[in-house]
C-alpha cells in the first residue's frame, strides 16, 4: 500500500472512533513488512481518535518449530527481558521466512562463533523485514556468538611510497 495518499486510505468524514479500513491494513502491513514503529497504530489512534487493531492470528506469540521452542527454553535466566523478545521475534521470524535455526548454524558452534549464513539472515532481517536493532546483539549475547552488522565495503589508501627505502 505504499505510495498512497492518506485520502485513499480513511475515508472523508471519519469520527471518532473510526476504523478505516485500509488505513488499518496499510499500517499493519508496514508493521510487520516494512519496518515500521509497533508504535505508530498507536499514534495514530491517539492523534486522530481511531480505533486501529494490530493483526491477530498471522503471526503467533511464539515460534510454532520444536527446535526453536527448545532454544528459548533454554536461553540463559539472565538475559535482558527485551533481547529475549528479540531472539523469539527472530525465530518467528525465520519461521516466516521457511528457514531454521539448525540450516543457518552449524552444530557444534559455540561461543565466539560466526556463522555466516545467521549473520546474513540477522542483518537482512534488520535491514528489510523490521527486526529490531538490538538483534544482533541478543543473539550475541545469548548464544555466546560475534554476529557482525554489514560492513559497507571499503577502500584502503595505501601510499605508492609504502615499503620503499629513502634515498637518504
Amino acid at each position: 500500500m505504499q505510495g498512497q495518499s492518506w485520502s485513499q486510505l480513511v475515508p472523508v468524514g471519519s469520527d471518532l472512533g473510526a476504523r478505516p479500513a485500509a488505513l488499518e491494513q496499510a499500517v499493519n502491513e508496514g508493521i510487520r513488512h516494512h519496518g515500521l514503529p509497533t508504535g505508530t497504530r498507536t499514534a495514530l489512534n491517539q492523534a486522530f481518535g481511531f480505533r486501529l487493531r494490530g493483526e491477530t492470528n498471522i503471526v503467533g506469540l511464539a515460534p510454532g518449530l520444536q527446535e526453536h521452542k527448545d532454544l528459548l527454553k533454554d536461553l540463559p535466566e539472565e538475559l535482558d527481558h527485551r533481547y529475549r523478545s528479540s531472539v523469539t521475534r527472530f525465530m518467528m521470524h525465520l519461521e516466516e521466512q521457511g528457514q531454521s535455526w539448525s540450516q543457518l548454524v552449524p552444530a557444534g558452534s559455540g561461543a565466539g562463533a560466526c556463522p555466516a549464513a545467521l549473520e546474513q539472515a540477522v542483518n537482512e532481517g534488520i535491514q528489510h523485514h523490521g527486526l529490531q536493532t538490538n538483534t544482533r546483539a541478543a543473539i550475541n549475547q545469548a548464544f555466546g556468538f560475534k554476529l557482525q552488522s554489514k560492513r559497507p565495503f571499503q577502500v584502503r589508501r595505501v601510499s605508492p611510497f609504502a615499503g620503499r627505502k629513502s634515498a637518504t
